[in-house]
Parts: C-alpha cells; structure tokens; sequence
C-alpha cells in the first residue's frame, strides 16, 4: 500500500494535467507534488461547509483503487 497525493480541482478554465503538473512543479517541493488530478465541477461540502473528504474518497478514490 502506497499513499499518493491526489489534487481534486474546480476550473472555470480546462486545465491539462501536464501544464498543472509543471505549473506545481515550479511552485513547491517534489515530495508535495500530485499523482493524480481529478478535476470536479464543485466541491462538495458538509454541513459544517468543510470540503467533504469522506465523499471524495468513497467515490473517487475508492473506484481507481486509491484508498
């Protein structure tokens, strides 16, 4: 079991992962750097209005064997 750096995004604007990845790249250490992008067409929230981390993993990490 090998845990990974997933990035879950919201654009107005479509982004190529290879063009994100360098922009990352350029902007913090390797260690941090994603291996995944998944990009959403919005964050889902809890009723607390944090980012639902829970929903994230059970439905799109969980399908790609992530988890």
């Amino acid at each position: 079991y090998k845990k990974q750096i997933v990035l879950f995004y919201v654009s107005g604007t479509k982004w190529e992962p290879h063009a994100f990845r360098k922009f990352l790249i350029d902007s913090m250490p390797s260690y941090m750097l994603p291996t995944r992008f998944i990009e959403l067409k919005e964050m889902r929230r809890t009723t607390s209005g944090k980012i639902d981390r829970v929903f994230l993993k059970q439905n799109y990490l969980h399908e790609e064997g992530l988890n």
